[in-house]
């Protein structure tokens, strides 16, 4: 079995219109064997992960099944062919090309006078959709056609206004060049890092998406511009845990998409993934009107265009949003009420698991594994902890990774496999090492099961032990700026309080919650 065969992966990208074109373009295009293509198409879309063995039962009859590698390897390229032209006009950057073919088209058969009103209509396109690199072209070609008609008459002011087009298109270029970068470099720290746990660790970017802006606030914003400063400046304060800057910043990012309205359907994902973004600030934030409204927005969006998102990008867009509304029930201390979502949903989310990157995997499966846990569910939350430890792809988010560790050390804590725990405890401290990531709360909590390790403790004793963790714990989180991070892994001080108390622990989660709402 292979999740990672390309042509399923394909298959399972396309939109319902998209495979729809595919079988005309396949009956149109492909002479006498067609419909074999067609049935190796249907036989892989009816697939929830890719199996081959499936396949060559369900097509045994068929005499292309002995060569399945070639004909595989044809039909991706016809899909992809397919794909092509079914998208030759349905973006703005699309169209343009087109436009500029034909210009050059027009321009090699010295049919001059008929370029004009082409050069017109794709400078007009690439100034409403910012396609800055596209529109330096078209002005080169109008320079062309000034040139090849010897400059005629108000070909002066014209070429003024061309050359200075051309200046703001780089400067356009080079702005967004500017916050692709620190946009890509906060990105790429989020997956690799996650949350930031002390200033150090994200001084350096800070500094670049403050010099950036500071460096381009001579120039006017374009809509992608704003789009990337405000993206960058979502992630980089909810990396820090600033939930009311990270939920401006995704507003923000809205609105626009509000203000350039032509926008949304030309990036319909892009628009998504921001509503998204302001969903899972607005559950930190535990503001329930807006995470409502944000999430009804993204299902009408779904209905509104749904021809046109593939079954893997609904799959995407159902796991994150059903972990977005586990993540506010957990910031409430409402674990119950998380796993009650997962239920609800249980048969579509396993319907599509293998269409979901492994970054949504990790957090979905942890967010699983903390819930379960502190609902005392300890063998359910051990088979979540195992699916991200036995998975070796996960080579990111490396706070998940560790606190996926510490996570396993409480759950046979508390199940009393002692025999395993001095292994687990090593293990642990070397990855945790490893990472760089063995802070004083990382310490505390690994002394602490390295003293309880291979000694007899009774009720009293053992719950003076937890009185010193939890005296430890209180200590550090005054003098933590970042212990709101930490909490997001994990309540150890509520932990350490149901040991104390001899409560559940989701009854000191919910109580502590209350008292500070």
């Amino acid at each position: 079995m292979n999740n990672q065969d390309h042509l399923f992966q394909l298959i399972n990208s396309l939109s319902k219109s998209e495979k729809g074109y595919f079988k005309k373009y396949s009956s149109l295009h492909v002479k006498g064997v067609k419909n074999n293509y067609i049935r190796l198409f249907d036989a892989i879309d009816n697939l929830n992960e890719y199996d081959e063995e499936k396949i060559r039962k369900a097509l045994a009859k068929e005499k292309f099944i002995n060569h399945l590698p070639r004909t595989k390897n044809y039909l991706y390229n016809l899909i992809l062919k397919s794909l092509r032209e079914f998208h030759a006009n349905s973006s703005s950057n699309a169209t343009i090309k087109i436009l500029i073919r034909n210009i050059e088209l027009l321009l090699s058969k010295g049919m001059i006078n008929q370029c004009y009103k082409l050069v017109k209509k794709a400078k007009h396109l690439s100034e409403k959709y910012e396609s800055h690199l596209l529109l330096i072209e078209i002005l080169i070609l109008e320079r062309k056609l000034y040139i090849m008609q010897s400059f005629p008459k108000n070909s002066e002011a014209i070429l003024t206004n061309n050359f200075s087009d051309e200046s703001d298109a780089l400067n356009n270029i080079l702005l967004n060049s500017s916050w692709y970068k620190a946009n890509n470099d906060i990105h790429y720290y989020h997956k690799r890092e996650g949350i930031t746990r002390e200033a150090l660790e994200l001084k350096g970017i800070k500094y670049e998406l403050d010099r950036v802006k500071h460096q381009n606030k001579h120039l006017s914003g374009t809509y992608r511009s704003m789009m990337l400063e405000y993206s960058a400046y979502h992630i980089y304060n909810s990396m820090i845990g600033n939930f009311k800057e990270s939920q401006r910043f995704a507003k923000l990012a809205v609105e626009l998409f509000n203000k350039y309205p032509h926008q949304i359907n030309e990036d319909l994902k892009n628009y998504i993934t921001n509503l998204q973004n302001l969903m899972v600030a607005s559950a930190e934030m535990e503001d329930i009107i807006t995470l409502q409204k944000t999430s009804e927005r993204v299902e009408q969006l779904l209905k509104d265009h749904q021809v046109k998102i593939s079954k893997q990008y609904r799959a995407q867009i159902l796991y994150k949003t059903i972990l977005i509304k586990m993540s506010y029930f957990i910031s409430k201390g409402e674990f119950e009420k998380a796993l009650q979502g997962i239920d609800t949903q249980k048969l579509e989310l396993e319907k599509f698991s293998q269409l979901i990157p492994h970054s949504t995997k990790l957090n979905f499966n942890y967010a699983l594994a903390y819930s379960n846990l502190v609902c005392n569910n300890l063998n359910e939350s051990s088979f979540w902890v195992n699916e991200i430890l036995k998975d070796s792809s996960y080579e990111r988010r490396n706070d998940i990774l560790v606190y996926t560790r510490i996570l396993n050390l409480i759950i046979q804590f508390e199940l009393g496999n002692e025999e395993i725990m001095d292994h687990l405890i090593r293990s642990a401290q070397r990855f945790i090492d490893k990472k760089n990531r063995l802070f004083k709360l990382e310490k505390l909590i690994l002394n602490f099961f390295v003293q309880t390790l291979h000694n007899t403790y009774s009720k009293r004793e053992e719950t003076e032990l937890f009185k010193a963790l939890r005296f430890k714990l209180v200590e550090l989180s005054e003098s933590d700026s970042y212990w709101r991070n930490v909490e997001r892994y994990f309540d150890f001080i509520s932990w350490a309080d149901s040991k104390i108390e001899n409560k559940k622990f989701l009854t000191i989660t919910k109580s502590k919650k209350l008292r500070y709402t």
